[in-house]
């Protein structure tokens, strides 16, 4: 184990000698292959034509906009500024910007050719975010532009600049004046509905306008005196029950007068007919007396008194009398009975009449309700629509001096190109060079099998050797 240990160091040293040796023993190889693939790529390195860049730094700030029409209900700024951003990518490598890029640069170009110059300008032209970051961690961006020298990547960054510039001002004018005019459209033809449903509601209120009125004094919470149809309604029905009862106590007293006036006794008069039939109550209280004045004369007088002749003689009269006015009275209460009946079916009438009056109005206040509420909803519809209209006339009209986008710095004229990197090729051909010329002197080693050195006689033939006669020339 010891042993093994003091042997490794000996045992890198001689396999670092023996790879000396292969390499030094095949230099020509090593060489051989070293030399073309240097030369090869510093002769690359010095024929590439060289790339300039020229770039312009922007600002883009994420606000929440007046636009109506562009409004988030849920305003997440982080998402936003990355939407934007996005769409800047697109925008500034988009046929609108890069076509007025090339007739810039190339005035005279035909339109046939214009495709094929924004498609060569399109891989010249990059959007991206500072070094080290993204989208989502920045609102800041370059515009960068490729060029064949350094005067041709500044004037094409100039021009690219300008026209994404002149097409994002663009684009954002022509939304507010779209989203203007969009409700300015709304706004003319809101109102012109809201002017018809105007008109229509004050004919209909100035044609029905009595029976609007007597509509009020159906509401619960009318604040006028009671005038309408309803109180009208309700001193009918309390007339019409009142009559009612009336011609029902009158016909019950009339019957029962009827019945008296049958019989053969004296009548006797209900108490609800002594107030119509004064002269029956004379005579009743008339009757009332001789037939006292006859009781008493009697347990006094034998029968063939003539005072008492007299007296009934005199009571007889009074019936006779009696039943003539009470038969009278019946006449007359049934005339009033007619009178009475005719005032029931009058007051029925009435009612039904303005049942169907009430009906009517109620109807109508219906419709009336209806056309407002048409009409309210029109008028705020409109309001809305205007209110918005005015909001996208601010926005409108502070989209220049409020933009979104910012130029930071504008392209500069670079110094030196970007790309290619020379030294960084040669010194890649360098060491390409040397590592594959190695690798191809181990190889071949590897794989032949011939003596080479005097050691290689012990160690294959496992024979002494005796001596060696040194290379020559």
């Amino acid at each position: 184990m010891t042993n093994d240990i003091h042997s490794f160091p000996q045992n890198q040293e001689n396999a670092l000698r023996e790879f000396s040796f292969i390499v030094f023993e095949r230099k020509r190889l090593v060489l051989t292959i070293f030399i073309p693939v240097f030369l090869i790529s510093a002769i690359i390195a010095l024929l590439l034509p060289s790339q300039y860049r020229s770039s312009a730094k922007f600002s883009l700030s994420v606000s929440q906009t007046l636009d109506p029409l562009e409004q988030d209900r849920t305003f997440d700024y982080k998402n936003a500024a990355r939407r934007y951003l996005e769409e800047q990518k697109v925008l500034v490598s988009s046929n609108r910007v890069l076509e007025k890029v090339v007739a810039r640069l190339y005035p005279d170009i035909s339109s046939d050719e214009i495709p094929k110059r924004v498609l060569k300008i399109r891989e010249d032209v990059e959007l991206l975010p500072p070094g080290g970051e993204s989208f989502e961690d920045t609102s800041v961006f370059y515009v960068n532009v490729t060029g064949t020298t350094a005067e041709n990547a500044f004037q094409r960054a100039k021009i690219v600049t300008g026209a994404y510039l002149e097409v994002y001002n663009e684009l954002q004018k022509s939304r507010t004046t779209y989203s203007y005019d969009f409700f300015k459209d709304q706004t003319a033809a809101l109102h012109a509905e809201m002017t018809q449903k105007e008109k229509i509601l004050r004919d209909y209120e100035r044609e029905n306008a009595a029976v609007l009125v007597d509509t009020v004094n159906l509401e619960s919470g009318a604040t006028t005196p009671p005038s309408g149809p309803s109180t009208m309604l309700s001193d009918l029905t309390r007339k019409y029950f009142d009559a009612q009862e009336e011609l029902a106590g009158l016909n019950a007293a009339v019957k029962g007068l009827e019945q008296q006036d049958k019989g053969g006794a004296i009548p006797a008069i209900p108490p609800e007919m002594e107030q119509p039939g004064r002269t029956l109550v004379i005579y009743k209280n008339k009757i009332a007396g001789l037939q006292i004045l006859l009781n008493e004369m009697k347990s006094q007088f034998t029968g063939q008194f003539g005072p008492i002749k007299q007296a009934e003689k005199e009571l007889n009269l009074n019936v006779d009398s009696m039943k003539q006015e009470l038969a009278r009275t019946i006449h007359a209460q049934k005339a009033n009975l007619d009178v009475i009946a005719a005032k029931v079916q009058e007051l029925d009438k009435a009612m039904a009449t303005l049942r169907d009056k009430i009906r009517s109005a109620v109807e109508e206040r219906s419709a009336y309700e209806v056309k407002r509420q048409q009409y309210q909803l029109a008028k705020d519809a409109y309001v809305n629509v205007r209110n918005q209209m005015e909001q996208a006339r601010l926005a409108d009209a502070v989209i220049s001096s409020k933009q979104r986008l910012k130029i930071l710095d504008e392209p500069s004229m670079p110094i030196s190109p970007y790309k290619p990197a020379r030294l960084a090729i040669i010194l890649a051909g360098f060491f390409a060079g040397m590592l594959l010329g190695v690798a191809a002197a181990a190889t071949s080693d590897y794989f032949d099998h011939t003596i080479k050195k005097p050691s290689d006689v012990q160690r294959f033939l496992n024979v002494p050797m005796l001596g060696s006669i040194p290379k020559v020339g």
